[in-house]
């Protein structure tokens, strides 16, 4: 395959400069195999480092390396409650999975006595969870306890990173046709709602 191994990408760390920023993306990074060895590697060359991830693939042992080796932040994608998220992803029970696993992430922290990684969840925002924007800002705050909520807009071109759905093999990438993309219904909605929220995290 084209895919770099680990002492590839170990290479690619020693060479960076100094104050390089890391971002660990895919695809979906955690189904590397060597992504606590690469995670290790990278903190201890000293290089901020945040990881973008469905929250899927966050077992246990993946979870304490990344606590312990000082990650900086992860970021969780995450479109709203169970109903409509797990619907949008085509994929039941994503929603329940993924609170496990930030909680856990949590129970790590403190259990460590340490703050890294901070939480972010990274939401796209779709017509079907507006009216539950309020109420899901509140439970990211209160129950993720997630330090910062990024919320995204949904393309309405043909971009096919943007389609929400989860693909559980490679025929599904083959078969799955065009993206689901469309335009917002109700932006004066959403507007108002954003508002709110700007206003609701002044402090």
């Amino acid at each position: 395959t084209s895919e770099l191994n680990l002492d590839e990408w170990m290479k690619i760390v020693d060479k960076l400069p100094r104050f390089s920023f890391v971002g660990l993306s895919g695809g979906e990074a955690t189904v590397f195999k060597g992504i606590k060895e690469l995670v290790r590697k990278i903190k201890k060359n000293l290089h901020p480092l945040t990881l973008n991830t469905n929250g899927i693939l966050l077992e246990e042992d993946k979870l304490l390396s990344f606590v312990e080796n000082g990650m900086d932040n992860m970021s969780i994608s995450v479109d709203g409650f169970a109903e409509n998220f797990d619907k949008a992803r085509g994929y039941e029970g994503l929603f329940e999975r993924i609170k496990r696993n930030v909680k856990r992430l949590n129970q790590i922290k403190k259990d460590l006595r340490l703050q890294k990684p901070t939480l972010t969840i990274k939401t796209v925002l779709l017509d079907e969870c507006v009216d539950e924007l309020e109420d899901f800002y509140d439970y990211v705050c209160d129950e993720l306890l997630a330090e910062n909520l990024n919320i995204s807009f949904m393309k309405t071109s043909g971009h096919a990173q943007m389609d929400t759905r989860i693909l559980q093999d490679w025929k599904q990438v083959l078969d799955k046709g065009e993206p689901v993309l469309y335009a917002y219904e109700n932006r004066e909605k959403i507007t108002k709602t954003l508002l709110k929220l700007f206003k609701k995290s002044q402090n």
